[in-house]
């Protein structure tokens, strides 16, 4: 695994702040869940929203501009790993301005939100706060139409929501190349399960 580091100039105050990023081999190993996250063991998720540690504005990690002059590195602070909350502040902030961005801020909280289940298997590994459970419904709105992982997207938030029949119609849209990925939702569908689970290891 090769580890990397970057400054990144706030777009709002210019002042810089270090994303510490890791690029990934075929030797490390992965769980991918149902909701779509890929977890590698000691790789911290990729940042692709951010909030500045000078201004307190968010932005995107593809819109800041890499600080190409050399810095000493214990005087740019490092970027931190928004928290669940952070992403909800960040779309009631407009960070959402169009369908792609707004989903994947969603999609960004959705995962936060579920970190706490991934390694407690004796509770209830669904969303049950009242915010969750919005942000899950509109990300059931925003996955109506796409490719065949969005659907995928939507299956998945439509069974954590006890949504089971609707989860199964949009399951039955899904193509032969996902085949593998729709027996195993097919299966907790049936079960009426609305537990996080490992989709592949």
């Amino acid at each position: 695994m090769e580890r990397f580091e970057i400054v990144l100039a706030c777009p709002s105050c210019h002042v810089g702040a270090r994303l510490t990023a890791f690029e990934p081999d075929d030797t490390d190993q992965a769980i991918t869940w149902t909701d779509g996250y890929r977890e590698i063991a000691g790789v911290p998720p990729p940042l692709q929203l951010v909030r500045c540690c000078a201004c307190n504005a968010f932005y995107w990690t593809d819109m800041a501009t890499p600080v190409l002059e050399p810095l000493a590195s214990d005087s740019v602070a490092e970027i931190e790993t928004p928290d669940e909350n952070s992403y909800y502040e960040a779309i009631d902030r407009g960070l959402g301005s169009d369908q792609e961005r707004e989903l994947a801020l969603r999609v960004l909280a959705w995962w936060r939100g579920n970190d706490r289940f991934r390694k407690d298997a004796a509770r209830d590994r669904y969303p049950t706060d009242r915010r969750a459970i919005r942000n899950i419904e509109r990300l059931v709105d925003l996955c109506g139409d796409g490719n065949h992982e969005i659907l995928l997207t939507r299956v998945e938030a439509l069974r954590q929501l006890g949504r089971f029949d609707e989860a199964s119609e949009t399951l039955a849209g899904i193509c032969s190349d996902y085949e593998l990925a729709a027996v195993r939702y097919g299966s907790l569908i049936a079960a009426h399960s609305r537990h996080l689970e490992i989709l592949f290891d």
